[in-house]
């Protein structure tokens, strides 16, 4: 097959390329030229603004990793309609309504964007799920029956720049006390990067459409599974200490800033995602062992500047108040 992804090469693109280049498609990349293109892509340099460089060219699929403002979508749509038979877009699973029902499916309500936003504005990111609902809804209009939409869920894995999951690998990989924020067995579910990838690629080669939960695993892991995973793949003896929200935030830990999947009961439904569609699809999921392995294996070479880093300091106090 012919692909055309529009999006850069960081992390889901690259992922992306690997796969369809080891299952023999050819691969074109529409993007900024924020980086160098990778080997065998063939480089359009353009703007989501501006989709018109892709006019005149056809391919079998086209899978979009950046759409976030509905405009940018539906122009892409309108250019690439007789262009492609099938347009994959990946969105998330914030889409959906608060509060999600447990064992949330595609059939649950979305979100809606906020009386008197501006769905086309700079992205905000208390936004970003409506957003990404109307996103979907124009690819609806423009390919009706022909658009695959991806409700992703938190993607890790190695050359994730954002660090989220990273940081929890990092502070496992210290063979020192390693703090699990809140209830060690609230719900988890993230998936390696290179397994959406692998589920991409084949949902366009099967000409799948409609709405997929792209997560996992179906029974969710708990806090303690990460953290003794992360543990596992770092080859480390760390040990997981439990220490209730109170108490690290008493310590001055912030979720989320400091600690990602630092979950609180009112939103762990966001971590218990039915995704029957997409395992009956053929989504398969790698241990998550074997995620944490390959993940510390990059972090130990990337030079990147940490996004995400937690003080040991303030872990440490946390941990010391909790064991007290």
């Amino acid at each position: 097959m012919e692909l055309l992804l529009l999006g850069g090469y960081r992390f889901l693109g690259r992922a992306i390329i690997a796969v369809a280049q080891a299952r023999g498609h050819a691969v074109t990349a529409f993007n900024r030229g924020n980086l160098a293109p990778l080997p065998g892509v063939e480089a359009i340099r353009g703007d989501r603004d501006d989709p018109a460089a892709l006019a005149g060219r056809r391919w079998d699929v086209a899978i979009d990793t950046s759409g976030y403002i509905p405009a940018h979508v539906r122009r892409s749509a309108e250019v690439l309609r007789d262009a492609v038979e099938r347009y994959v877009f990946v969105s998330s699973l914030s889409v959906y309504a608060d509060p999600m029902p447990p064992d949330c499916d595609e059939s649950a309500a979305r979100k809606a964007l906020p009386a008197g936003a501006d769905a086309n504005a700079a992205a905000a990111s208390e936004t970003y799920g409506a957003r990404k609902a109307l996103c979907e809804d124009e690819l609806a209009v423009v390919m009706p029956s022909r658009g695959v939409v991806v409700r992703a869920g938190f993607i890790v894995g190695p050359h994730d720049n954002t660090d989220r999951f990273n940081s929890w690998v990092e502070r496992a990989a210290k063979n020192d006390r390693f703090l699990v924020p809140g209830d060690p067995s609230a719900p988890l579910q993230m998936i390696d990067v290179r397994d959406i990838a692998h589920w991409i690629v084949a949902a366009a080669e099967s000409c799948l459409a409609g709405p997929y939960n792209v997560t996992g695993p179906a029974e969710p892991y708990t806090a303690l599974d990460v953290a003794r995973a992360c543990i596992a793949g770092t080859e480390s003896h760390a040990t997981p200490v439990a220490v209730a929200s109170d108490v690290a935030e008493a310590a001055g830990l912030v979720p989320w800033e400091h600690i990602p999947f630092w979950m609180v009961p009112e939103t762990s439904t966001l971590m218990q995602m039915n995704v029957d569609r997409a395992l009956t699809t053929g989504l398969q999921l790698r241990p998550l062992v074997d995620t944490v392995r390959d993940t510390y294996a990059w972090l130990r070479s990337s030079e990147h500047e940490r996004r995400i880093v937690c003080p040991p300091e303030l872990e440490r106090a946390a941990i010391a108040a909790a064991l007290t």
